[in-house]
């Protein structure tokens, strides 16, 4: 499968982020979506989480996940110039 994610990309993709955890509001800053979104994800099983508590928070991982399935390949190989 070309979405599958080895501990190579792994570490790299966790590389770019600079926090251990996120908040539901740095998700609906970096993804440019509502409160009401970030929560129909988690519902629907599409947005990993970590609850203690009333307090959610997500990690790099949680958020590379959701990436990776929401991923398109390009279907065209030639170079945009």
């Amino acid at each position: 499968n070309t979405n599958d994610i080895t501990s190579n990309d792994t570490k790299l993709l966790l590389d770019f982020f600079k926090k251990e955890v996120y908040t539901k509001k740095d998700l609906m800053n970096l993804f440019d979506v509502s409160d009401k979104t970030i929560t129909g994800y988690m519902n629907d099983g599409y947005l990993g989480f970590t609850q203690v508590g009333r307090v959610i928070l997500y990690s790099p991982l949680d958020i590379i996940n959701f990436m990776m399935m929401n991923h398109h390949n390009p279907y065209r190989s030639e170079v945009v110039s």
